[in-house]
């Protein structure tokens, strides 16, 4: 069993710009200062084919509800890897795999950015799936989607102040 989310969000510019930000190494810096995360580290890669591998590791302390803080402890260790593959005109298509719990919870997802005139849509699908225990699972599993939404809603925030400061 696995719990399904979706989100999308709109930025004012063009796919190429956007697309820029979303690797720029400083950009990324500046995103994970804001998120509060923990002994981040981050990489961006070229690959030969034209698509950018994006890896993100950060660790985050919060308080969790009393019976997942048995599982997840004070610090939750999330490693992500983003693959976006060489975008065209007016569409970039990736996917993405986050990783918490000791390889325990897993998140997979389709990611993509297209554009409409000024506007670009960017927009993130997937499943998440725990397996833990018969008792944690779903908990984990709501617990993480309400950590990746307002995860996509920071990182919606920087895109918008990323742009101020390109302009």
């Amino acid at each position: 069993m696995s719990t399904s989310f979706s989100k999308s969000f709109e930025v004012a510019c063009d796919l190429k710009t956007i697309f820029a930000i979303m690797k720029d190494e400083a950009s990324l810096a500046r995103l994970i200062e804001n998120s509060y995360a923990q002994n981040p580290s981050y990489s961006v890669a070229s690959n030969p084919d034209g698509s950018t591998r994006i890896h993100i590791y950060r660790e985050f302390e919060g308080e969790w509800p009393g019976f997942a803080q048995s599982y997840i402890g004070k610090t939750l260790a999330i490693t992500e890897d983003r693959l976006w593959q060489n975008p065209n005109e007016n569409r970039c298509l990736g996917q993405t795999n986050v990783k918490a719990l000791k390889d325990k919870a897993n998140v997979d997802a389709k990611l993509e950015i297209s554009q409409s005139g000024d506007i670009c849509t960017v927009s993130i699908s997937g499943d998440i799936k725990v397996s833990v225990n018969f008792l944690f699972d779903k908990i984990g599993e709501e617990i993480i989607k309400k950590e990746m939404l307002q995860a996509i809603d920071l990182e919606h925030a920087h895109y918008i102040e990323e742009l101020k400061r390109a302009r």
